[in-house]
């Protein structure tokens, strides 16, 4: 890190580089935090062996990152108890990294299979043209620095799922993605739960209201049919009809292909490989050691 830090103080980068390990979304990733004195520090990922091409790779994110960061004045305007209670949301994670980011000191408690940890969004719309924000994990030093209980946060975080949430078949969903496609798309009995910017949109099942409109919705459509959830990303969910246990079997399995395939989907952005089940307005794990034996 020395001679690297050397580069940058030569080429007038105006930061200086820390490397660190980052857990991000189930995945250890190395990254580069560049100091250069403000309270908001910009995180950098890379895998750069050249210390050369790295130092330049840094300068030239750091000065577009830059543009779009959040100033310090948001940042302390925001750390308060009625901005975060007011903004915090709920982001979904496989239950193996519940222990991981405790560790790291991020607020985290488990959930059916899952973990739930809270977040709150920073946003830079009015700096970026793509009106994009910057997320932060809420850490257990910051609810202490706060007066915020655990169970204060996480009700909080659920209630601001209300009047966010966006159910669209599959139809609608490459209508709006991809027009030209949507008269190739027959009818299909798949319905996306999100939210409405699509970020974080699978901790939609968090909400009890939205779990019964799902099943309420895909029963009405389909009459006499169960009702699955898929965790299609850490973004959305999948609602599907299903009729014998056995059908989850090949539910199951697509969900495990397309998780092993990085073309179709980041690392970053699985959630988990499973299956549930939602009956009455409940959302239950499906236990896979049981499913494969059915036969």
């Amino acid at each position: 890190m020395d001679t690297l830090n050397m580069i940058l103080e030569e080429k007038k980068a105006g930061f200086t580089a820390e490397k660190t390990e980052v857990w991000k979304n189930g995945v250890m990733m190395t990254g580069y935090k560049l100091n250069d004195g403000s309270k908001v520090s910009i995180v950098v990922y890379a895998s750069i062996e050249d210390e050369e091409d790295l130092a330049d790779y840094l300068i030239a994110t750091y000065q577009q990152k830059k543009k779009t960061a959040p100033n310090e004045g948001d940042i302390e305007n925001i750390y308060n108890k009625e901005y975060i209670l007011k903004n915090v949301r709920p982001r979904l994670t496989d239950i193996k990294n519940v222990e991981t980011l405790r560790g790291l000191g991020v607020v985290i408690r488990p959930y059916p299979d899952l973990g739930f940890v809270a977040y709150f969004a920073v946003s830079i719309g009015e700096m970026d043209a793509n009106g994009s924000f910057a997320s932060f994990q809420v850490m257990t030093s910051m609810l202490d620095a706060l007066g915020i209980s655990e169970s204060e946060l996480f009700t909080a975080a659920t209630n601001n799922l209300a009047g966010i949430r966006s159910i669209r078949t599959y139809k609608e969903f490459i209508a709006e993605r991809m027009p030209e496609m949507a008269e190739f798309i027959g009818d299909c009995d798949m319905w996306i739960v999100s939210n409405t910017d699509g970020f974080y949109g699978a901790a939609e099942v968090l909400d009890e209201d939205t779990l019964k409109y799902v099943e309420g919705t895909v029963r009405n459509d389909v009459p006499f049919c169960s009702v699955a959830l898929l965790p299609s990303s850490v973004h959305e969910f999948l609602a599907v009809p299903f009729y014998e246990a056995s059908d989850l079997q090949g539910l199951l399995g697509m969900v495990q292909s397309i998780n092993a395939n990085e073309e179709v989907i980041s690392p970053l952005d699985i959630l988990c490989n499973q299956v549930y089940i939602l009956e009455s307005g409940i959302m239950q794990a499906v236990d896979v050691d049981k499913l494969y034996k059915i036969a």
